[in-house]
């Protein structure tokens, strides 16, 4: 592994994150982030959908998008979600890695 920031530590994942979460349901009005508005290279998503009732992941500020297809990592279908977004919707096709804690939701805010 590569070296890590001054005051970082190496960490199994669990420590720091939950793999999709179960959050209380949104609101008709809360904000949804499809598929395509995750585009590669992009730390964010690059806009968001009104749907109403709906399923799918439910996330918060600064919680990571992971698409679930192959190969993610390869072809950059990752976001995070904005830092002034408070809740959202999500296509099912996300995983969604839930940052535990406050610390590591603000670290991940440095360079946004």
């Amino acid at each position: 592994m590569s070296k890590l920031p001054d005051g970082w530590k190496e960490a199994p994942l669990g420590e720091v994150c939950e793999l999709n979460p179960s959050d209380p349901p949104l609101s008709e009005s809360d904000p949804f982030i499809p598929m395509n508005m995750v585009n590669v290279g992009e730390r964010f998503p690059v806009g968001f959908e009104q749907r109403g009732t709906r399923s799918g992941i439910r996330a918060q500020a600064n919680d990571v998008l992971f698409a679930r297809i192959t190969p993610c990592l390869e072809n950059g279908k990752l976001a995070s979600v904005p830092p002034d977004v408070p809740v959202t919707g999500g296509a099912r096709s996300f995983l969604l890695f839930g940052l535990m804690k406050v610390l590591i939701r603000r670290i991940s805010t440095i360079g946004a």
